[in-house]
């Protein structure tokens, strides 16, 4: 008998033993502390990484956006010219048609701008003084904005009743248009309305930019082409003429 006590005490005491581990390894996996920790590492661990993920990405937009206004079109690649009016190019997903006449003068228009808003205009003188002839009236107007036309570098003298000449001329007048351009100056100066400085440097801009611009039915080589088309990325708004 005392040896059967023995035996099943044995196991009693093995038992609770076992139950005894089972407790511990309980206790020890609902700790609270343990938990707290590891989840609160691993919360830590995830929102540096997404904040880190958020400011690539915010960069990355940033750069993009900056790319996006120093180039608004892109690279355009030439393909030919038709019906010598509008010029067919491609970027790297759309063909573009391009009116020659509308780019060229976006371009000129706002080199010319420029030009003409700046404080001082340098001239030359001509070997060969340009005669232009003007009305009485027109003549008298002339005399009254003298001061206006020598600012945007133009020197001009009578020379007979109806006749003045051009002796320089600014630096930027285009070669071969320079009696057409000092012409069309004059005249502007001369019947200019009532306009703010800006207003009448804008209107004489578009109208010299118009006569200095290639028209329609005008065929040029490739390479003149891509050297406008390059122009025309670099202007401030490729997508329309000025007027």
């Amino acid at each position: 008998e005392d040896d059967m006590n023995d035996l099943f005490s044995f196991d009693v005491e093995v038992e609770e033993e076992e139950k005894t581990d089972d407790e511990q390894q309980l206790q020890v996996l609902s700790e609270p502390d343990l938990f707290v920790y590891d989840s609160t590492e691993d919360i830590e661990e995830e929102k540096e990484s997404f904040e880190q993920q958020q400011f690539d990405l915010t960069e990355q937009e940033v750069v993009n956006e900056e790319s996006i206004t120093k180039d608004k079109i892109g690279l355009l690649y030439y393909i030919g010219q038709l019906f010598g009016t509008y010029i067919l190019a491609q970027t790297d997903k759309e063909l573009v048609v391009i009116d020659q006449h509308a780019a060229a003068e976006r371009i000129n228009y706002e080199k010319i701008l420029s030009e003409l808003e700046k404080e001082e205009n340098f001239g030359y003188d001509l070997l060969v003084p340009i005669n232009l002839e003007f009305a009485p009236s027109e003549m008298i107007l002339i005399k009254e904005n003298i001061e206006a036309i020598n600012k945007l570098g133009i020197i001009l003298e009578e020379f007979g009743s109806n006749n003045y000449v051009v002796r320089t001329i600014p630096t930027w007048i285009f070669r071969g248009k320079e009696k057409e351009f000092v012409e069309e100056i004059i005249t502007h100066i001369i019947q200019k309305k009532k306009s703010t400085k800006a207003e009448f440097l804008n209107s004489l801009a578009k109208s010299l930019a118009c006569k200095k611009s290639i028209k329609a039915n005008e065929y040029h080589n490739q390479v003149e082409i891509e050297y406008m088309l390059d122009d025309l990325r670099n202007t401030s708004n490729p997508y329309t003429c000025p007027h």
